[in-house]
């Protein structure tokens, strides 16, 4: 579960959705939104259909550090080539981490303290097959940026974990 299937379209639906996401066990996401209800940062979450007007307003508009989520490790992950905006949103930050592993709120924490640090923060969710891909796509277009992967260790499980198989297996 993402943000992404939680709506948050009022101020008083934040605290709901870091309840439910915590409720769900799918906490990973808490640490952004309760830096942003907190006023920490502004977040944003890119749509594979591109960058909408709503998006541009944000990338214009956010006055306080900003981390864009672009969640490509969902059951059509697609690597860079599958997301319009892909090339405007890693030309717009000045740190691209890209995270090929299970989540954890430590991670989440990590990239809101980095946004605050640097301004403009991409956190790329993508699968172990796309991390290649989504780290030559922040070298060609990513310019000055700091770039990160996070990944599963060497011999781990890839992530995500293909459908029925758990990390015990």
């Amino acid at each position: 579960m993402t943000a992404a299937l939680l709506r948050i379209d009022t101020w008083a639906d934040v605290p709901r959705a870091i309840s439910t996401m915590q409720l769900a066990g799918a906490d990973h996401r808490v640490p952004v939104l309760q830096a942003l209800y907190a006023g920490r940062i502004g977040t944003w979450e890119a749509q594979r259909t591109g960058c909408t007007g709503a998006c541009k307003r944000f990338l214009v508009m956010v006055r306080k550090p900003a981390l864009v989520i672009i969640g490509d490790d969902d059951d059509f992950p697609t690597g860079p080539d599958g997301w319009p905006v892909a090339q405007r949103l890693l030309r717009w930050a000045r740190q691209v981490v890209i995270h090929g592993a299970g989540g954890h709120p430590a991670h989440y924490e990590g990239a809101v303290m980095a946004a605050e640090v640097v301004g403009r923060l991409l956190l790329v969710e993508c699968g172990t097959a796309h991390v290649e891909a989504w780290k030559a796509a922040a070298q060609r277009w990513a310019g000055q940026a700091i770039i990160q992967a996070v990944q599963v260790r060497d011999g781990a499980a890839p992530h995500p974990l293909p459908a029925g198989r758990s990390r015990a297996q």
